[in-house]
């Protein structure tokens, strides 16, 4: 009586056959995320050297410098009252006598570094617009969170992605920030006998030390917002100016169809008013 079952011992792979087997699904499972690790690298570099990133970056320069000085001056001399105090790491200072809080390194600069990250990373918000419209590229959310970026630059909670990632970036980066700035000064004045800054001194400094988290933060935020614009999201038109013309010396706004536009704006002058 014969047999019924079919003999698979022949189809079986040998061991070198199964090792070889392993070894190639490795390999491509390596080029896989070697070609991933490529593409991500190239999205996350294509947005940082975007025109819209650089031109943040040069209006967070300018902002921030600005608003430190200025603020931080008029905290010191009480909007030009007196003349610019100096400030302690841990002793109080009173610009305004004993009216308003005191003052020091140590509530001001946390303090700084939390409100400095809040604002810069919320000013950033509008760049998932724009990638939903098509203005820049969606940068891969594995771009951003590798190493110690995941870190700094939280993806925050699935049910508030956003605002959860807002209060992530402003807690971490006023603790580190904060901390970090704490602990150079604490080394830096430790071996001298007073630990306060001259008022200029701080000043300058504050604003430096503010400005650099503030383009840290804001280069990250733009590449954040940018992964937080997932594919499904429902993709925005662009941005259109209204067509504006120019009629003897007046300027009109043509209520017309961009359709309409399209097709009469070589016959007419567009001028912006």
């Amino acid at each position: 009586m014969s047999n019924s079952w079919p003999d698979v011992s022949s189809s079986r792979p040998d061991h070198a056959d199964q090792t070889t087997f392993n070894h190639s699904r490795s390999a491509g499972a390596s080029r896989a995320l070697h070609f991933a690790a490529e593409d991500d690298n190239k999205a996350l570099v294509r947005a940082l050297t975007s025109k819209q990133c650089l031109w943040q970056l040069v209006l967070t320069l300018i902002i921030c410098s600005g608003v430190h000085i200025t603020f931080t001056w008029g905290t010191l001399t009480n909007w030009n009252d007196h003349h610019v105090i100096d400030v302690c790491l841990f002793r109080w200072a009173y610009p305004d006598g004993y009216k308003k809080m005191p003052t020091s390194l140590a509530e001001a600069m946390p303090v700084d570094a939390a409100l400095t990250a809040f604002f810069t990373c919320a000013g950033g918000m509008k760049r998932m617009d724009d990638v939903r419209r098509g203005l820049l590229p969606h940068v891969p959310p594995d771009a951003l969170h590798r190493g110690p970026l995941w870190l700094l630059f939280p993806r925050g909670l699935s049910a508030f992605p956003r605002t959860s990632s807002l209060l992530g970036v402003t807690l971490v980066w006023g603790c580190v920030w904060g901390g970090l700035c704490l602990g150079l000064l604490s080394m830096v004045w430790a071996p001298k006998a007073s630990l306060c800054l001259p008022g200029w001194t701080y000043i300058f400094m504050r604003a430096a030390w503010s400005t650099v988290e503030a383009l840290m933060v804001s280069a990250g935020a733009f590449v954040l917002w940018c992964a937080h614009t997932h594919t499904h999201m429902p993709s925005l038109p662009p941005r259109t100016l209204a067509p504006i013309t120019r009629r003897h010396g007046l300027c009109l706004r043509l209520r017309a169809s961009p359709r309409w536009y399209n097709m009469h704006a070589p016959l007419l002058h567009v001028a912006m008013c």
